[in-house]
């Protein structure tokens, strides 16, 4: 319900960046893992009490998510990229 007004928003706000990392050559697969590892540090704070950074850590996770699939279509998707992505999110969550 909110996604369908909500996903148009987030894809334009982040489509800049992902051109300019695109650009760079900064891979989907690195974006993707990058923003797993800020998730886990994240759950880390959250575990010592850390509630801001945890909430920077999920927030990072987040926007990496969203990062990650701009960069993949403005390069092409592949397989390994999307499995990467899915699995990555699914041990996250």
């Amino acid at each position: 319900m909110f996604d369908a007004k909500l996903l148009p928003l987030q894809r334009r706000l982040i489509r800049p960046m992902a051109g300019r990392l695109h650009a760079r050559g900064v891979g989907a697969d690195s974006i993707t893992l990058a923003g797993f590892a800020l998730g886990l540090l994240g759950v880390l704070a959250a575990a010592y009490g850390l509630f801001w950074l945890a909430l920077a850590g999920l927030v990072a996770n987040r926007l990496a998510d969203g990062l990650d699939g701009e960069v993949a279509r403005l390069a092409g998707p592949t397989d390994r990229g999307a499995f990467l992505d899915i699995a990555l999110d699914f041990l996250f969550y």
